[in-house]
Formats: C-alpha cells, sequence, structure tokens
C-alpha cells in the first residue's frame, strides 16, 4: 500500500488486523497507524519505507507482536516505530533497521527483552519504567531524540520495586541525555538490578541512583554525569 495519507488505520475496539509479508511505502504520513488496542491479530514479516512520518505509530498495548515481527523500518521520515505510551507486557523489542521512538512513558510489565543493536529514542517528557516483572536489556542504546541531544532530553530508565531482581538486567548498553526524572539516567527503586559494562552519559543529574536497593553494578563507564555519576 503507498502513495496515501495514512497507509493503514486502525480504530481499535472489535477491529482486528493480520498483515503479513507486505510492503507499506510512500505514504505522505504513517505507513500504518493502530488507533486502540486490541487491534493486531497477527503481523509478521512487513516492510515500512519511505513514508513521510513513521513507519508505523501504536501504544504499549499493541507493542507485542509488531516488536518481534521480523519486520523491516527503512527511510521513514520520523524513524520507526513511535510509541504513545501505554503498557507492554512481555515485549522482545528487535532491531528493525530504524530506532523505536517513544513519546510519552512506556511501562513495562512481565518478561521483556531488548536484543542486541536495538535502539530506543525517547521525546522530551518521556522515559521508560518497569513496574513489574524483568527487563534483560543486552546492547540497546537508550537516548534522545533530539537533534542536537542535550542533557535531560528525557527522563531516563526507572526499575522500579515490583521487579524480579535476579532477571532484571541492563548489560553491554549505551544510556545517554536523560536524568530529567530528577534522578538519573538509570534510577534503581528497590530493584537489585545488575547494570553491566554499559556506558551511562550526559544525564542532567546522575548516571545512575540507587535508592532502597543493592544492584549490581559491574565495569561500567560514565561521562559528564552533571550530578555525579552514582547517587545520592
Amino acid at each position: 500500500m503507498s502513495d496515501c495519507g495514512t497507509g493503514i488505520e486502525t480504530s481499535g475496539g472489535a477491529t482486528r488486523l493480520q498483515l503479513s509479508n507486505s510492503t507499506v511505502s510512500d505514504n505522505s504520513g504513517t505507513g500504518m497507524r493502530v488507533g486502540g488496542t486490541p487491534a493486531l491479530l497477527g503481523f509478521d514479516q512487513n516492510l515500512f519505507s519511505g513514508n513521510g512520518a513513521f513507519g508505523v505509530v501504536l501504544v504499549g498495548e499493541t507493542l507485542v507482536p509488531v516488536a518481534a515481527s521480523g519486520s523491516t523500518m527503512s527511510g521513514n521520515v520520523g524513524g520507526g516505530v513511535r510509541i504513545d505510551g501505554g503498557v507492554a507486557t512481555g515485549v522482545d523489542l528487535q532491531p528493525m533497521g530504524q530506532p523505536y521512538v517513544v513519546s510519552s512513558t512506556l511501562s513495562l510489565a512481565g518478561a521483556n527483552t531488548i536484543a542486541m543493536g536495538t535502539e530506543i529514542q525517547f521525546d522530551a517528557g518521556a522515559g521508560l519504567t518497569l513496574t513489574s516483572g524483568s527487563l534483560a536489556a543486552d546492547g540497546a542504546t537508550f537516548t534522545s531524540s533530539a537533534f542536537p541531544a542535550s542533557p535531560g532530553d528525557w527522563l531516563g530508565i526507572t526499575l522500579g520495586t515490583g521487579c524480579i531482581d535476579a532477571q532484571t538486567s541492563i548489560v553491554d548498553s549505551v544510556v545517554s541525555f536523560g536524568g530529567a526524572n530528577g534522578f538519573g539516567n538509570i534510577r534503581i527503586d528497590g530493584c537489585d538490578a545488575r547494570v553491566e559494562s554499559t556506558f551511562v552519559s550526559q544525564s542532567s543529574t546522575f548516571g545512575i541512583h540507587v535508592n532502597a536497593a543493592s544492584p549490581v553494578l559491574l565495569s561500567n563507564t560514565f561521562a559528564s554525569n552533571a550530578s555525579g555519576d552514582l547517587g545520592p
């Protein structure tokens, strides 16, 4: 589907869409907009390219089938997948060729993974919060969507009290230009998570802020965090 305003748009509610092995390209706006929840019955091996805004726009509740679909995003002006907040439960974020862009805070529940090579960008006022369950991020990039980027562009990552300690980790990753939550690029609040071999930089507050927790912090690298590398 091509040469439209928005290529595909669903209204949510009773609407169900199955999209497989399809190309959505060269629309003046977004390739596909998922307007509500639940909306996706199936989503697999699709190509979104050359659209004037994003490849796909959705909320956290409809992210799961898209994130691990093996689909490709290429040359979309705004980016690959825009996530307009919400709650994702048990998501497996895989790289698609263009960054995910989070426009308002995305909450995670259940068992979540972020695969090597995945880049997630955050708009002003947006962040990533693990409210319950686990998060395993390995080789991911978390950064600002702004260009040029500045410290405090986005809130940061919060690993909260509902986490499963032994299964929550950020490893071999990059976290930069956050801190607008008033704590740090990574806020560990009551979660004994592991952060290892991760580059944490350009926070407007601390690099990593720990409260009521005993996380495992190993071999991390810090640079230019305004309040210090570790706090409080």
